[in-house]
Order: C-alpha cells, then sequence, then structure tokens
C-alpha cells in the first residue's frame, strides 16, 4: 500500500507541474480527463490480457523486466549497460524495452499496475505536447487535436501501459510534434533537441520502422518546402534532402534494405499468415518474395491498412471499437475529399503531402507484413491519430464555418 501512496501523489505532483509548464490555456478539466482516460487505458491493457487471455506481450515484458530487476545491483547494472543486440539476445528489442522497463518495475517494488502508470503517463505527455504545439501554430485547429490525440478510444488503448508500442507512440508524436514546429518557423530550445535525438534512438531501437517513416516525413517536407522556390538552387536542395533521407533509411536495419526489402515482406507475410486463424486473416498473400507479386497486393493493402476493420468486418467483441472508429474515419475521409475538391480551401501543402504520403506507406507495409485483424490494428495504431486529424480537419472547418487555418 505505501508503494501506491507514494506513486500516485508522485505522479499527481509531477501531472502538476508539468499542467503549470503546458498548459497554453487548455482547461485543467481537458487536461484531467484526458490524463485519467490514459492511466486507465494502461491498467485496462494488464486487465485484459491478465484476467481474459492469460498471456500477452505485456505480461512477458513485465515478468522480463522482474527479473533484470531483481538482480543484484552490480549485475543490473551490468545489465543495463550491455547493448541489445542479436549478439546477446534473440529479441533485442524486446531485451532493451524491458531494460528500460526494469527501472520502473525496481522502484515501484515490483507492480505491474503502478509501472504501467508510469509509461501511460509518459505517453501522456508526448500527446499533450503534441497538442499544445497545434494549439499554438493553428489555434482553430484545437479541438480536432485534443479529439484525435486525446480522446479516441483505441488510440489511447494502444498507446498506453506495458507496451512496445506506448514507448515507440511517446517518440513518434513528440518527433512530430518538434518538427511541425520547426516547420512553421519556431525556434526549439536544447531539451526539445535533445528529446528528438532520445525518440529518434528509442525508436531505432524498440520500433525501427517507425524511424524510417519518420525519416521519410522529413524529408518529403523539406523537399515539398524548396521544390515550390523558383530558384534552381532551392529545387537542387529539395532534391539533394529528399535522396539523403530515402539513403539513411538504408542503415537503420539490414531486413529494410531495398535488395532485402521484396524478400522481408514475403517472408513476414507468409510467417503470420501461416500462424493466423481464417477469421483473423486479411486476405493478403504475398505468393514469391518478388516486387511484381507485392505490388498486385497493394491496392488491397491501401484499403485495409487505412479503414479496416471495418463495421461490416467480424472480429472479437475487443475489435468492436475499431470498427466503430474506421467506419467514422472512412466516412470523414471522403466527405474531406469532396470539399476539398468542391470548396478548395488553403491547406498547408507541404505537411499534408508530407503526412499523407508516410501514412500512406506505413499502412501499406503493415497490411502486407502483417495480414492479421489483430496485429493490424496495433501497429497501426502509430499513423491512426495523424489520419485521424487529416481527414477531421476540413469537416471540422466547414461544420464550424472556420475555412481559415
Amino acid at each position: 500500500m505505501i508503494y501506491w501512496v507514494f506513486h500516485i501523489f508522485l505522479l499527481a505532483l509531477l501531472a502538476t507541474l508539468f499542467y503549470k509548464k503546458f498548459h497554453s490555456d487548455l482547461s485543467l478539466l481537458v487536461f484531467t480527463g484526458a490524463l485519467l482516460l490514459k492511466l486507465a487505458a494502461g491498467l485496462t491493457v494488464g486487465w485484459i490480457f491478465y484476467f481474459y487471455y492469460g498471456y500477452g506481450d505485456t505480461i512477458m515484458f513485465f515478468e522480463e523486466s522482474s527479473r533484470i530487476a531483481r538482480l543484484p545491483f552490480h549485475e543490473y547494472i551490468s545489465s543495463l549497460l550491455t547493448p541489445s543486440t542479436y549478439s546477446n539476445s534473440s529479441e533485442p528489442r524486446v531485451h532493451f524495452f524491458t531494460k528500460i522497463l526494469s527501472f520502473f518495475t525496481l522502484v515501484s517494488g515490483g507492480s505491474y499496475w503502478i509501472s504501467s502508470l508510469y509509461l501511460s503517463f509518459i505517453s501522456f505527455c508526448s500527446a499533450w505536447y503534441f497538442v499544445i504545439t497545434i494549439k499554438k501554430i493553428l489555434p482553430s485547429l484545437t479541438k480536432p487535436v485534443i479529439i484525435c490525440l486525446l480522446f479516441i478510444p483505441t488510440i489511447i488503448f494502444w498507446s498506453s501501459g506495458i507496451l512496445k508500442d506506448t514507448l515507440a507512440f511517446s517518440s513518434l508524436a513528440f518527433l512530430v510534434g518538434v518538427s511541425i514546429k520547426k516547420h512553421h518557423g519556431q525556434k526549439l530550445n536544447f531539451v526539445e533537441w535533445l528529446i528528438a535525438l532520445l525518440c529518434c534512438f528509442l525508436l531505432f531501437k524498440v520500433k525501427h520502422y517507425l524511424l524510417i517513416t519518420f525519416l521519410l516525413f522529413i524529408g518529403t517536407l523539406i523537399f515539398m518546402n524548396f521544390i515550390s522556390k523558383s530558384e534552381l538552387k532551392y529545387r537542387v536542395i529539395a532534391f539533394v534532402v529528399l535522396v539523403l533521407s530515402i539513403t539513411a533509411t538504408q542503415f537503420i536495419h539490414p531486413y529494410l534494405k531495398f535488395n532485402r526489402l521484396a524478400l522481408t515482406i514475403y517472408e513476414n507475410n507468409q510467417a503470420i499468415n501461416g500462424k493466423t486463424d481464417i477469421e483473423d486473416k486479411l486476405n493478403i498473400v504475398v505468393e514469391s518474395p518478388e516486387f511484381t507479386d507485392i505490388l498486385t497486393e497493394v491496392p488491397s493493402a491501401i484499403q485495409i491498412g487505412l479503414f479496416r476493420p471495418g463495421i461490416f468486418d467480424h472480429t472479437s467483441i475487443w475489435g468492436l471499437l475499431h470498427r466503430i472508429e474506421n467506419s467514422i474515419l472512412a466516412f470523414l475521409f471522403v466527405i474531406s475529399i469532396i470539399f476539398f475538391f468542391k470548396h478548395k480551401p488553403t491547406i498547408d501543402t507541404p505537411l499534408m503531402v508530407g503526412a499523407f504520403v508516410t501514412i500512406l506507406i506505413l499502412a501499406t507495409m503493415l497490411s502486407l507484413s502483417a495480414p492479421n485483424f489483430g496485429t493490424l490494428v496495433r501497429y497501426k495504431n502509430a499513423f491512426l491519430p495523424f489520419f485521424f486529424l487529416i481527414c477531421s480537419i476540413l469537416p471540422y472547418r466547414y461544420f464550424t464555418s472556420k475555412w481559415q487555418v
């Protein structure tokens, strides 16, 4: 009980300090409500996997982190300093994540639930930072960004608790936030630069494909900013930056290099299809490690990656929220397209193109590599809040008569 009292007090103190620093005139009620939902979501993740399924990654992560935390102090420090690579672990990303988790396991007295609260709090802080950033730059979009980042149920769920996705979401949300801030000509302070570098490192270690996606986003954003300028030197810079960002992706992971990419997609597709029950399959089957076979599945992969499972798909009871949300998302997407061509509103073209291109790439690759509803809904949560936001902007501006950004 003493651990609970202490850590609840500490979290409340940290939340109070964070709100005082980053409130930007947003209501304390919004902050508190969103934070409590986030913390509850993390606990719900644990409850579902412990008491409904009885197994799952979150349980395995915690048990491994507990083993590390129980080591004698000198062995514990040595374990933390040991690189998480294939030379000393069959699953280096899991090894790295459980070492981070072991700190929270240690200070919480071996409590899964308290450790979960801390990871959820970190994720909330990152999402709140993104919300505050958009509010300051584009105040007319405050309500949509609050809803999309803080109050959509499955987005909250899959970015909370003891999951690698929680850490990945936290890193990506912060990186996108500072990128938009920089894109709009605002300076980043030293702490923001430092945290951004840390987030890149965390993505590299935990979800390398998201770091690749982020590099493509930055490259596309800079390319779009410079290619629109009339002088030749700016257009040259645009292409140089784009080439450099694409080249940089080739140093992230050996299995995601161009000469290995088709085989990686094929192997993942075959492995997950082979382990998936018929009712959970996405009907995306890559027949061979050739790009020609992969390309035939791309149209289906785009539609599935962006909008499924939909309301007419058959899923478990836990998938009902995903089906409802994806149906709403598809509706918002359609009317956004209609509003765009009918009213031709002013938009931030470089940012929209950069965001949509990378979301499209990520949605396609995830569907091809993880043709399973359960896996897909978890992985696509990395881009879902941003896609929801993009699809909400024009409908919100139209129905509130706020066509100006």
